[in-house]
């Protein structure tokens, strides 16, 4: 029988893991949009980037359909933008 130490340490364990998966595909997905933005001449950076580079993007909104983003353009207040991901990743 298990006591509830040994429970605790074991959910406490399980509880990293996920963690570590989580962050695994957040990683993923980052490089992956990169590495698509990229495709078009767009890098994924701050809004802050944005102001001293147009070629940054900042991503807002992702959900499983599409994504939404702000560009600069050229010193104007920043527009806000959708692409589905079928378009963006070439599906």
């Amino acid at each position: 029988m298990i006591n509830k130490a040994e429970k605790f340490r074991d959910l406490i364990d399980e509880e990293t893991s996920l963690r570590n998966q989580l962050n695994n595909c957040e990683t993923a997905q980052f490089k992956m949009l990169s590495k698509a933005f990229k495709s078009l001449g767009l890098k994924i950076g701050t809004r802050v980037d944005m102001f001293t580079d147009t070629s940054y993007i900042a991503i807002g909104e992702i959900n499983h359909y599409s994504l939404t983003y702000w560009r600069n353009k050229g010193g104007q207040l920043n527009e806000l933008y959708e692409i589905t991901l079928d378009d963006l990743l070439g599906g």
